[in-house]
């Protein structure tokens, strides 16, 4: 029996925390820099911008967007 349920796009559990939300957000957007990662050395960056707005912005987390801009501008994970 599952101890949650995916409603209106966001999966709440029987404590109605967003525990099982967050961590499927996070693996699709890992997957997404997973992506960025692979193609920053073939494409243009604009084209990975376009990507990274695509497929991580609409997420709205903190922490894994600004990693892919990280990767995106080869910066290191000291740059602000």
């Amino acid at each position: 029996m599952k101890d949650f349920v995916k409603y209106l796009g966001k999966i709440v559990d029987s404590e109605l925390s967003w525990k099982h939300h967050i961590e499927l957000m996070c693996h699709k957007i890992n997957k997404s820099i997973e992506i960025i990662t692979k193609m920053r050395h073939y494409i243009p960056r604009h084209i990975l911008m376009k990507l990274y707005h695509a497929l991580i912005k609409p997420y709205n987390l903190l922490v894994l967007p600004k990693c892919a801009l990280r990767l995106i501008y080869f910066a290191k994970p000291t740059d602000r």
